[in-house]
């Protein structure tokens, strides 16, 4: 089912499933490498002051539905800084071209142009999904 989940991140690229589930707050490769199975953390609001060992399961949020969450492959990629036209870009982080690329921007994710040029400085963040709008009869 495709659609809008009011729940999920990703709802402007209307390809959501009606399902929500649960995202880690930090990269479960990150956790991996931190820890076996817990990490001890502090500093969040609902903590009040404390410090607690948490599982990873705990460490996540209902902020993406399962198909969008599925979606997401969790890879880091290493690129040198730099110009690139987005269409070499997504061929050399593995995205195929029929899917759109957006960066994430402040929280909000911004499509970008195959024929436009972007500059990798560091840490940006990039969410590919199907390519959203009206179809031509």
């Amino acid at each position: 089912m495709s659609g809008r989940h009011d729940g999920c991140y990703l709802r402007a690229t209307e390809a959501c499933c009606t399902k929500i589930s649960g995202e880690h707050l930090i990269s479960e490769t990150v956790l991996d490498v931190l820890a076996e199975k817990q990490v001890e953390v502090s500093g969040l609001p609902w903590l009040k002051g404390e410090t607690k060992k948490l599982g990873f399961a705990a460490l996540t949020s209902k902020c993406l539905c399962r198909t969008h969450n599925s979606a997401l492959d969790g890879q880091l990629k290493r690129l040198p800084r730099g110009n690139y036209m987005v269409s070499a870009f997504k061929q050399l982080v593995g995205v195929t071209s029929d899917r759109e690329l957006d960066v994430v921007d402040h929280d909000v994710f911004k499509p970008l142009d195959d024929n436009a040029e972007i500059t990798i400085h560091e840490c940006e963040v990039f969410v590919s999904h199907v390519r959203t709008g009206g179809s031509s009869y």
